[in-house]
């Protein structure tokens, strides 16, 4: 029984890696790449001086060229461009061509550095290749990151602060790192390679303290996470995941569409607030990926708590997408009753709202499932929730 519970945990964590559209990170940040390059040759047609760097852009590598176009400001500059070009006013003298031109010359200095992360990070980087830092957003000097400063402080709180990580953070986060790469070597390493920023951010929203959050559109390739959930590496690795499968989703959306009525909202029975039908699919993306996650951690291999400790062992806070306590007495308390919700509802009443893509997506995600937790295709106990 133990064999057949792994080698379907197995097959479900790779299953969720290999959807060319959907899970494939590799072909997601390849179209994406792909995306930024066309686009550069579009705006030079507008913006001839940019004509220069679209060479020497294209002379590095693909790996270099991706963590060049991660950076999360060059990325806001390059949307703000797309929405110029939409709106017939991409001319000279325009700010995308001197950032695109200091971005670059910073970039050649030293590859390891983009141009915001040069101004912007502690110092301070994780993973196993280094591949996200740890940077301040609030309140930059430069210029050309004030859009992107203002978006995290309208995101968060203008009174955010953003905090640099000591010793015990920077092991937590490592350990978190460490953590989905092993209980999940497929999905894992997917979601992070999203991420190119992380901010260590405690502040209070509307619907209570933050635990985390993804930057999105506005703050792209960043996430933000509250200190008060560091003390469990376990929760701290959801809290990864969570996060930068809404990133990846935010890439695949750049290439096509999932909703037909983005301005939709529906009613989420376990919110005070109405999510908008995008919140609702993004949020399902993630939910069924964390039941995964918490299979994957209830039958990982006893010698990885040897090594990160049992996730009851720390200090938790209780909420739906802990592996270590949930609320199992609350209405719609645990990862699976909302996703069942929200599937139910999604290949429901919601569906005619959905692009064919975007129902393929739920299908698939449901799909990938199936041996995993059956359970997920059951009817949701509701109680009469509309849109």
């Amino acid at each position: 029984m133990r064999a057949s519970r792994d080698t379907a945990i197995a097959a479900s964590d790779q299953a969720f890696s290999l959807h060319p559209e959907f899970g494939d990170s590799g072909q997601i940040l390849q179209r994406n790449l792909a995306r930024y390059q066309f686009g550069l040759e579009i705006f030079s047609d507008y913006l001839p001086s940019l004509r220069p760097l679209l060479s020497r852009i294209a002379s590095w590598d693909e790996a270099a060229q991706r963590r060049f176009f991660h950076d999360p400001g060059l990325r806001l500059a390059l949307e703000e461009a797309f929405e110029h070009l939409e709106q017939r006013a991409l001319k000279p003298p325009h700010p995308f061509e001197r950032f695109l031109a200091d971005a670059a010359d910073e970039f050649s200095k030293d590859p390891r550095r983009t141009y915001t992360e040069a101004r912007l990070s502690t110092g301070f980087s994780v993973g196993s290749l280094r591949e996200a830092w740890i940077g301040r957003f609030e309140r930059p000097e430069d210029a050309r990151l004030q859009t992107l400063a203002a978006n995290f402080r309208a995101s968060t709180s203008e009174a955010a602060q953003c905090l640099v990580p000591d010793a015990q953070v920077l092991e937590r986060l490592e350990q978190a790192y460490g953590i989905l790469s092993t209980v999940l070597p497929h999905v894992g390493p997917s979601a992070l390679s999203h991420i190119s920023a992380i901010s260590l951010l405690d502040v209070k929203k509307e619907e209570g303290s933050l635990l985390s959050g993804s930057g999105g559109d506005l703050v792209p390739s960043t996430i933000v996470i509250s200190p008060l959930q560091l003390p469990n590496p376990w929760d701290v690795a959801g809290h990864l995941l969570h996060e930068g499968l809404h990133l990846k989703l935010f890439d695949v959306v750049r290439t096509q569409a999932l909703i037909q009525q983005r301005e939709l909202t529906v009613v989420i029975p376990w919110r005070a607030v109405r999510f908008s039908l995008v919140r609702a699919l993004f949020s399902f993306h993630v939910y069924v990926h964390m039941l995964l996650f918490k299979s994957a951690v209830e039958h990982a291999d006893p010698r990885i708590f040897e090594r990160y400790g049992q996730p009851l062992s720390y200090q938790s806070r209780v909420h739906a997408m802990s592996v270590a306590r949930n609320d199992q007495t609350a209405h719609h308390g645990r990862s699976l009753d909302r996703a069942k919700f929200l599937r139910e509802k999604l290949q429901g009443e919601w569906s005619p709202h959905l692009t064919q893509d975007g129902r393929n997506l739920v299908e698939w995600l449901t799909a990938c499932l199936d041996e995993v937790e059956p359970g997920l295709r059951e009817p949701a106990q509701h109680m009469g929730v509309a849109v």
